[in-house]
């Protein structure tokens, strides 16, 4: 009897330590487990051209912006992410830092996560697709790319990428 509660004891302690270890790490450093944690690898989306000088995709780590530069000569990153979440909140300021010292310029155009069809987003990816058009699609920059995300790289960039269709067909 006393190995049986012996046993469960160090069971209990065992999950504990994994559910905290978890708990500590969206906590503390999410930044650092996010690749490797299965929901989140799973649904993350992927960097594509999707123009010339404009590619879209998720929230990018250190190694993704240091790639983004050298093989894809980004010069700009654009992020959707918005700092009312307190995860995306987190990403951001580090995001900042890490494209300010890899010599990247660095954009926030915030658009709602939870309301996902709202005019205001519309608004904002339609002033958005203008100012990449304007900037990246009318010939200036013609070795620079543009980075364009936001968390998953799906929704929020999907209504972007909305916007620079409707915008293109239109000119």
């Amino acid at each position: 009897m006393g190995r049986r509660i012996f046993s469960t004891v160090i069971r209990i302690i065992l999950i504990l330590v994994v559910v905290g270890f978890f708990v500590s790490m969206v906590l503390v450093a999410f930044d650092f487990a996010e690749p490797y944690i299965y929901p989140f690898n799973f649904v993350r989306g992927k960097a594509h051209l999707v123009e010339d000088r404009v590619i879209i995709g998720p929230y990018p780590h250190q190694k993704e912006l240091q790639r983004l530069k050298g093989r894809f000569k980004v010069v700009e990153v654009i992020s959707l992410m918005n700092r009312e979440s307190p995860i995306e909140r987190r990403l951001i300021d580090r995001e900042r830092r890490l494209t300010k010292k890899i010599g990247l310029k660095f954009r926030l155009r915030p658009m709602s996560f939870t309301n996902l069809g709202s005019k205001e987003n519309s608004k904002k990816a339609e002033e958005l697709a203008e100012y990449v058009k304007e900037k990246y699609l009318s010939g200036t920059s013609k070795d620079s790319k543009v980075y364009i995300h936001c968390y998953l790289g799906k929704h929020r960039v999907g209504i972007f990428l909305k916007a620079l269709r409707r915008l293109k067909g239109n000119s």
